[in-house]
């Protein structure tokens, strides 16, 4: 589905015909299987209608290589809609001689319809945005809720939920908004609540969602550091491309990797394997993309109280491919375009000031973070008693999850905690039998976040770097902050930005929930779901989940701060980078 070339172009009458083709493609597979029966239209109708549409698409590729004035061009252009129409055409027919329904022959040639109309519009969008004509700023907010309009439509749709479900429309706009912005935090149990329909859903959303952070991320990053490299949209084409290529590899790594853990016996029963599979893909899609979604109830820690003989958290792939996933999307594709370059040439080359500034201030996070839990987390939760460490437990009326660990394993919780907290959103441990000062802990590097022009959220590691850098330089009264000198004044005054806009954004986030949450929890859950939803973190005190006594106020309250966390502060930065073309930098935050 490559654009086209000037000389391999359709009529516009074509595009017109084509899009409204993947228009009236949407529509008829939401009426074939986004409704419940009786359907509105009779099978019979919908079939002709969608044999039409397809037809459509046959003729409009064939006209393509009649049209052309380049033949060959068009073959190589439109090479893989022929191989589909010819896959298609060979299935039809084996189906029809067994005798079996071709509806799902059908229904795949529709979906097809659509993702290369959605690919022309994507690509459509890139050259208008390289042309100027639209602003970074703009088609990022549009993208995004474009996003989220539709996630609510699809998901309110009655087969995207089982029949005695009760769903209600703040929850469709809640969780289609925690997808887009790739947060994770749910009002409904992803597995239990959601039908495939709405599970397929869900993760559409999420990887749309986080394409476009790494999409728009990676421009911002580009506009600073190289703003010549966005002086055409070719640079852009091949961002584009380069988005789309790493995060479906590493996707589908993490998913082979993460089969095995899925597949294995689950308490009484052994997963089917298409069900494994589809946990899989799931699974890692979300973490690279840095969303917390899980279709277990429990998360990572189901299995833990059902008593199974080796739960998902004890699993290798959890610290060993979950966290990575995770760690990866949250360094951001340029960070990972320049580790590519790097492996390539045999350690040989080196890396960008910016690369190495991400990934050393990520490790000591992820270090660090790791030790603070140690050290913070006390061993009971029957008391109030503020970072009592573990081995200081007395009370002993419960036994929490913490003190059911052996010492390596609070080691690898913390390891992956700590990772998860910036932001994935994904847990193997209670969070609501933490002690307060853990979780004020886990608010701290949720705040901090990722990388920039990556998948998660929060201020950014570049910015707590510039600011550490900052202080460090006046505490020794020194002018210029090494190793950012020459790029000081820019840098810190967007990193001021960048932690004035979240700082007030939590409170103001944590306040309203206090106000629409008068009672039921306590200060410190309100402020971790603030700064959970705020940096696009995923991460739950008990305040959100299945069983969420969260009122409907709530739910638009923190479904706005997912999305101005999100939107926020990287709209502002792309605003702001306009003004800094022609001042390269070495570092950007965004």
């Amino acid at each position: 589905m490559p654009s086209p070339s000037a000389a391999t172009a359709p009529p516009a009458a074509l595009a017109a015909v084509m899009a409204l083709a993947g228009v009236v493609a949407a529509a008829l597979l939401v009426l074939r299987y986004g409704l419940r029966p009786p359907l509105p239209v009779d099978e019979a109708t919908l079939f002709s209608a969608a044999a039409a549409i397809i037809g459509v698409f046959i003729l409009d590729r064939l006209m393509r290589l009649v049209l052309t004035g380049d033949r060959a061009a068009a073959l190589s252009e439109n090479g893989i809609d022929l191989a589909m129409i010819v896959a298609a055409s060979v299935a039809t027919i084996i189906f029809s001689s067994r005798g079996d329904s071709i509806w799902p022959i059908m229904a795949g040639a529709l979906l097809y319809i659509i993702i290369s109309q959605a690919y022309q519009l994507g690509a459509w969008t890139i050259r208008r945005l390289g042309e100027a004509s639209i602003s970074p700023p703009a088609m990022f907010v549009l993208a995004f809720l474009t996003l989220v309009l539709a996630g609510t439509a699809m998901l309110s749709l009655p087969a995207a939920t089982p029949e005695k479900a009760r769903f209600f429309f703040v929850d469709a706009v809640f969780t289609a908004v925690s997808a887009a912005c790739g947060v994770g935090l749910v009002v409904k149990d992803t597995g239990g609540d959601f039908t495939p329909l709405g599970q397929g859903v869900i993760l559409v959303l999420v990887q749309a969602g986080g394409m476009a952070m790494l999409f728009f991320g990676s421009l911002l990053v580009m506009k600073i550091v190289s703003p010549q490299r966005v002086a055409a949209h070719q640079g852009l084409r091949r961002l584009g491309a380069s988005v789309v290529l790493v995060a479906l590899a590493i996707e589908a790594v993490g998913a082979a990797l993460l089969y095995p853990m899925f597949a294995a016996p689950q308490g009484p029963h052994t997963p089917a394997p298409a069900q494994a599979a589809w946990d899989s893909i799931f699974t890692s899609v979300c973490a690279f993309c840095n969303a917390g979604f899980s279709l277990y109830r429990e998360n990572l820690m189901a299995g833990a109280a059902q008593g199974w003989e080796q739960p998902l958290r004890s699993h290798w792939q959890v610290l060993g491919v979950i966290a990575p996933l995770a760690v990866l999307g949250g360094l951001g594709l340029p960070v990972l375009l320049d580790l590519g370059a790097w492996l390539r040439s045999g350690l040989r080359t080196k890396l960008s000031s910016h690369s190495q500034l991400v990934i050393a201030v990520t490790v000591l996070l992820l270090i660090g973070g790791a030790c603070g839990l140690l050290l913070i987390q006390r061993g009971d939760a029957s008391t109030n008693v503020v970072g009592r460490h573990a081995k200081f437990n007395t009370v002993g009326a419960t036994v929490s999850d913490w003190n059911k660990l052996t010492p390596p394993q609070r080691l690898a919780s913390s390891l992956f905690q700590s990772a998860s907290a910036r932001t994935a959103g994904f847990t193997i441990l209670d969070v609501t039998q933490l002690s307060d000062a853990s979780k004020f802990w886990l608010c701290g590097l949720m705040t901090v976040g990722g990388g920039p022009g990556g998948t998660a959220g929060g201020m950014k590691v570049v910015t707590l770097a510039v600011l550490l850098a900052a202080a460090w330089g006046f505490l020794r009264r020194r002018d210029d902050q090494q190793p950012l000198a020459g790029a000081a004044a820019p840098l810190l005054r967007t990193a001021l930005l960048a932690a004035f806009f979240f700082s007030l954004l939590i409170a103001t986030t944590a306040i309203l929930l206090c106000l629409a949450q008068p009672t039921g929890q306590s200060f410190i859950d309100l402020f971790f779901e603030a700064c959970s939803a705020c940096t696009s973190t995923g991460l739950t005190a008990g305040v959100t989940g299945p069983t969420t006594s969260l009122n409907e106020g709530g739910k638009y309250i923190l479904a706005g701060a997912m999305a101005v966390g999100r939107l926020g502060l990287l709209v502002m930065l792309l605003h702001l980078a306009d003004g800094m073309q022609g001042k390269p930098q070495e570092i950007a935050i965004a």
